[in-house]
């Protein structure tokens, strides 16, 4: 088995776990997903413009496209499982940080006119 070979066959081993879910949902942002497989492997997933351009990017799998999805099917089924949890995370995580933020700037409307 060549290197690319073996290159391959690792971006298709964390595909299948994507695929089936088999991952720890970390975090994301208006951009970016972060997973982990097996306790320790981090990826990063582009999520900003939707479907169609979902995609792992950055990865530590240097072979360009050994950790792509080689199908739309493929795509589709990890899309489908993971966009529940960026909505959750989303919804609880991104929105309270959003009212803290407003919090914040209440109570530095409320100095500043103490001031006046």
């Amino acid at each position: 088995m060549t290197i690319e070979e073996k290159i391959q066959a690792v971006g298709d081993y964390f595909i299948e776990k994507a695929e089936k879910g088999d991952y720890e949902f970390l975090f994301c942002d208006d951009n970016v997903a972060y997973i982990r497989f097996d306790s320790k492997y981090e990826f990063r997933l582009w999520i900003a413009s939707g479907y169609n351009y979902f995609e792992f990017f950055d990865t530590i799998i240097p072979e360009q496209n050994a950790l792509g999805f080689k199908t739309n099917a493929q795509k589709r089924k990890v899309w489908n499982k993971m966009r529940p949890m960026m909505r959750l995370y989303k919804k609880n995580i991104l929105i309270k940080e959003k009212e803290l933020a407003v919090e914040k700037l209440k109570k530095e409307i409320k100095n500043i006119e103490r001031q006046k």
